[in-house]
Formats: structure tokens, C-alpha cells, sequence
């Protein structure tokens, strides 16, 4: 008994020793604050009140930090109104509203359920993160309890084999290990498991995959067919941490909506090389040409299915998140079937969507609309003085103006010459259909009265105070027109709603320099001096082209030498440095 006793003690010390030396170090990297924070919200003082925002370093927790993503930004009070019923929308990039967010389903959603005139405020909280799946959004789904949300919103599925730990990423080692995901995931909440991952790379002489973002270009190599026994294992998975999230929620009293993802059926051709899947698409277009609806529709799917480049979400995941709508006892929202619907053909496509997975406006009125019928249904003690507004209403509600249809047009534009989309057989009628777009918005905004858009803007403003996007949304515009300085005092102010949305931090800078004010336009892009990661670096980089573009390259080079200057500690200084260096041997 003895010598048991002491082999059982000599094996506790051998599995507590490392545990109490890693937890030390744990603890003393976040004694002195060494590292990033690794939750989805932290807490901030936001214009004088306690607040919670984005972490605009999580993505540094599954991504190497050249191409971690960053969250919409996020400002909510920790202890929510109590004329307030707050929802929180999970998802990828197409729940979070990419390219434009502030035209996305969260925004939509709140402006719509507003502008029916309830006697409650809505808030929508966008949790929804550009290249993640279900084993990430387990995490924010966990984070966001903070929130004390009454409704989460699950908009799931497109990136379920491409995203961290799926059979087909590039950003995450060993993509077999799909069950150990849940425990991998939760060892990156320990600022150690980052500074590791730092010691390994370099030792490797750099982080493993791709150097720097390029698009669904990165998993050219990574193609995963419709009989791959990864899949199973992928959607059981899948099946699991949707489970989770939903327990949790129901756990803590809030309420869960499941939904089918709608996809581009029609004007989507099969990103993969499978011979199968480009006969099934083009028979699915013939079909679809001699008024076959139903059989195009089913032919489309099934093209959709058999694409190796599984970057859209396949009837396998759609029918899994039915049945789990009923073994969960969620709310159902059938977007698929709304989007079908919606189209003029019956089977979707570039009216309501940019690309593969992502919406126009109208897909984006569309899919809120479905989802604020749900809402209704789901608290029926709220009375709605009138219908949720339709199109043109959410025109007018979101401040939609040209500039703001320009951009996504330019954006898409520049993303359609870029692989895959370049190689598929109509992307050059589609980049034809971009330029129209962007040659009439032009025309539109050369024609606009100015003074009419300010009182639109202002009006909208004094409606929803808390708005910080229409703030940003009238400075891109001002901006777009030459008025620097109104601009840089409008984005200035407006920066203040989100203190650690860096991104945000673009726009208030490129005006702040134009204004002659460089050194307080860097000021504005470091932010916080506690901690800065490498997109600070990208985004002087950035506004450095676009200066010398625009034909200012003096001040592109004042600002980088501002940028060093109050930075001698920079993340990927050297590549500051040598583009100011290449700057200066021009001058």
C-alpha cells in the first residue's frame, strides 16, 4: 500500500509540476501584460461609459498575424436597458455583412425591427467574423454571454471546411484532428499558447501557410471531394458545436434561431476542377434556359455539392441544421427556401448576391426580413406599429447613398480579377456589370446636391444617435469629395465609438493628413500605445500608396516618418521602414 501510495504521488507531481510551471507563466505574462488579450470582448470606457467591445486581436488566436481578421466593431453596454432586447448574430462573413459591413445583416436587422416603430429598442450585436466556422464561433458564442443577449442568431456553414481545424484550412496545422478541435481551441485562450506559437515559427524560420491574405486563392491546393470521409467527421462535428452554442444560450434564458444558408446557384460556376461538377452546372444552365425550373434548381445544388473548392455551404450541412433546429427545439429560419423564393427565376443568383456566399442589398433585405418575421413570432408581446420596411424603405433607412453603392461595386471589381473568380467562364460579363455600376453611381454623385445628402444625414443621425456607421458612412463621402477637413472632424469624433476598432482608424487618418495635420493622422492609426499588432503596420502601409496614388507623396512619407517616430516599437517596422526608404530615394 505504500509503495502505492508513493508511485501515485510520484505520477501526481510528474502531470502537476509542468501544470503549475505552465500556469505560472501564464500568469506572469498576464501580470505584466505581456502578449494580446485572447477574448472576443473586453471592457472599455466608450464617451464616458463602461462598455463592451471587440478584441481586435482574437483573430491572432487562430490565424497567423499576417492574416488574422478582425471583428466588426462592437459597442454594448455590459448591463443591457431594460426597454432593450438585445440579439446576437453568429456567423462568418456573409452573416457579418462583408464587403460592406454596415449594409450587413446585423445592421440591417436592427434598423429594420426598428423602423416598424416597436415600443422597444432592438440591438444587434454582429459576433460574425470574416474566415472562421463553428469551432471559433463555439468561442465568441461563449464571450458574447456577457452581453446577456435574449436571442442569438446562427448563420452558419460556408466556411465549415475551409475555416481553423476544418479538413481543407490553410491556417491551421494538423486538419485531420477535427475532434480535437474543442480542446485546441480552448488552449488558444492562454496568452502562452500564442508566445509558443511565435517560438515555433521562428525557429521555423516563419509562420507556416500562406505569407499574406489572398482571398479563396489560398486553398487552390486544398481540394476536398463530395466522398471524402473527412466530411463526415466534419459535419458530426459541426452538429456538436452548434449544440453547444445553443445549450449554452438556452442555459443562460435566451432564445435561438437555426438557419439554412442560402448560396449562389445560378452565377456560380463550380470554383473546383471536377469535371462532374461543371457538366452538372452547365446542365443545370440548359435546364434553367428551357423554363425547367425545378429540375435547374435541383441540378444547381447538386453542381454546388460536387465542387471540391467547398467554399459554400452544401445540402449535407443545410439538411444537418434542419434536424437540429428539432432536436434542439430552436426557432427555424429557412433562408434557403426565402431565397429561392425571392429570386425572379427561382433559383438565386448575382441579384442577390456579389459572389459565391455574400449578398447585395437586396440579398441583405432579403435575409433580415426572414429573420425579423422570426423575431415578431418569437415575442409576440411587442407590438409593431407597421411593416418592416422593403427595399426602397431600407434605402432610405441605412443612408444608402452612391458613394456607398460605388464602393461595393469597386471592391467586388478588384476582388472579380483576382483567382478563382478570374478563372470562372462569365466573370468577364460580371466585371462589365461592376463597371456599370460604378460608371452610374458616378454620374449619380457628380449630379447629387450635397446639401440634400448633409440634411439626410442629419436627420438620420438625430434619429439614431448611437449610430456610429452613418457617421463614418457621411465622412467616406466627404471624403470622396475633397472636404478634408470636415471630414477629419467628423471621423475623429466618430472614431471615438469604437476604441479598438483599428480598421476604423483608416478613414479618419487618410483625412487627417490631407488636412495637413500628418502627425496627429499617425497619432490616430497607433491608437493605444498597450498593445499594437501587425495590421497597424498594414494600415500605414496602406494610406502610405494611397497618398502617393493620389499624387501626394510628401505627405505618404511625412506620415511614415510619424508613424517610426511614435512607434519606435512597431510590429513589422522594417516594412515601414522600407517603404519610406523607397519614398525618399524618389524625392
Amino acid at each position: 500500500m505504500q509503495r502505492a501510495r508513493k508511485l501515485l504521488g510520484r505520477a501526481a507531481l510528474a502531470v502537476l509540476g509542468p501544470l503549475l510551471v505552465l500556469g505560472a507563466c501564464e500568469a506572469i505574462l498576464r501580470g505584466f501584460n505581456i502578449g494580446h488579450p485572447t477574448a472576443f470582448l473586453l471592457e472599455a470606457d466608450v464617451r464616458g461609459k463602461a462598455a463592451l467591445v471587440n478584441n481586435p486581436f482574437y483573430g491572432y488566436r487562430f490565424f497567423p498575424p499576417a492574416l488574422a481578421r478582425n471583428p466588426a466593431p462592437i459597442v454594448t453596454t455590459r448591463e443591457k436597458p431594460a426597454d432593450t432586447i438585445r440579439i446576437v448574430v453568429l456567423g462568418e462573413s456573409a452573416a457579418q455583412g462583408d464587403p460592406v459591413i454596415e449594409f450587413g445583416l446585423p445592421r440591417m436587422l436592427e434598423r429594420m425591427l426598428n423602423e416598424a416603430g416597436p415600443g422597444v429598442r432592438f440591438e444587434v450585436v454582429n459576433a460574425a467574423m470574416t474566415a472562421i466556422n463553428s469551432h471559433v464561433i463555439q468561442d465568441i458564442a461563449r464571450d458574447t454571454l456577457a452581453c446577456q443577449p435574449d436571442l442569438y442568431i446562427l448563420y452558419i456553414g460556408n466556411n465549415e471546411v475551409i475555416g481553423p481545424y476544418g479538413p481543407g484550412t490553410v491556417f491551421t496545422a494538423w486538419p485531420g484532428l477535427m475532434r480535437l478541435a474543442p480542446l485546441r481551441v480552448s488552449l488558444t485562450r492562454h496568452r502562452l499558447s500564442f508566445a509558443l506559437r511565435q517560438m515555433v515559427d521562428a525557429l521555423q524560420g516563419g509562420a507556416a501557410g500562406p505569407a499574406q491574405w489572398d482571398g479563396l486563392a489560398m486553398f487552390a491546393e486544398r481540394a476536398v471531394p463530395a466522398d471524402a470521409p473527412s466530411l463526415e467527421v466534419m459535419t458530426d462535428q459541426f452538429a456538436r458545436n452548434l449544440s453547444r452554442i445553443v445549450r449554452a444560450a438556452q442555459r443562460q434564458g435566451a432564445q435561438v434561431i437555426l438557419s439554412s444558408v442560402a448560396v449562389n446557384l445560378s452565377d456560380c460556376s463550380p470554383f473546383g476542377q471536377d469535371p462532374a461538377a461543371h457538366a452538372e452546372y452547365e446542365r443545370a444552365q440548359t435546364l434553367l434556359r428551357q423554363g425547367a425550373r425545378g429540375e435547374a434548381l435541383a441540378a444547381f445544388k447538386q453542381a454546388r455539392d460536387l465542387d471540391t473548392q467547398r467554399f459554400r455551404t452544401d445540402s449535407r450541412l443545410n439538411a444537418r441544421l434542419h434536424v437540429l433546429a428539432g432536436e434542439l427545439n430552436t426557432a427555424w429560419v429557412d433562408a434557403e427556401r426565402a431565397f429561392e423564393e425571392a429570386a425572379e427565376n427561382g433559383v438565386p443568383g448575382r441579384a442577390l448576391f456579389l459572389d459565391h456566399v455574400h449578398f447585395t442589398f437586396e440579398g441583405n433585405v432579403v435575409l433580415a426580413r426572414a429573420f425579423a418575421e422570426q423575431v415578431a413570432a418569437l415575442f409576440p408581446e411587442v407590438s409593431f406599429a407597421s411593416p418592416f420596411p422593403d427595399k426602397a424603405g431600407m434605402h432610405e433607412a441605412m443612408f444608402y447613398s452612391p458613394w456607398c453603392q460605388r464602393r461595393s461595386a469597386q471592391i467586388m471589381s478588384d476582388r472579380r480579377r483576382l483567382p478563382p473568380f478570374r478563372d470562372q467562364p462569365d466573370n468577364a460579363a460580371q466585371l462589365q456589370e461592376l463597371e456599370t455600376i460604378i460608371n452610374e453611381q458616378t454620374a449619380r454623385i457628380n449630379q447629387s446636391d450635397l446639401d440634400e445628402w448633409r440634411a439626410r444625414y442629419e436627420a438620420l443621425q438625430a434619429r439614431y444617435p448611437n449610430d456610429f456607421f452613418l457617421a463614418f458612412q457621411w465622412g467616406a463621402a466627404l471624403c470622396e469629395l475633397g472636404h478634408w477637413v470636415e471630414a477629419a472632424g467628423l471621423l475623429s469624433e466618430a472614431m471615438t465609438w469604437t476604441p479598438l476598432h483599428f480598421e476604423a482608424r483608416k478613414l479618419p487618418a487618410l483625412a487627417l493628413s490631407r488636412s495637413g495635420e500628418v502627425t496627429r493622422a499617425a497619432e490616430t492609426l497607433l491608437g493605444p500605445a498597450s498593445h499594437r499588432g501587425d495590421f497597424v503596420a498594414e494600415y500605414t502601409l496602406d494610406l502610405m500608396r494611397l497618398l502617393d496614388r493620389s499624387g501626394y507623396p510628401a505627405e505618404a512619407t511625412r506620415l511614415g516618418r510619424a508613424v517610426l517616430e511614435q512607434a519606435p516599437n512597431l510590429p513589422q517596422r522594417q516594412r515601414v521602414v522600407t517603404a519610406l526608404r523607397a519614398l525618399e530615394s524618389r524625392s
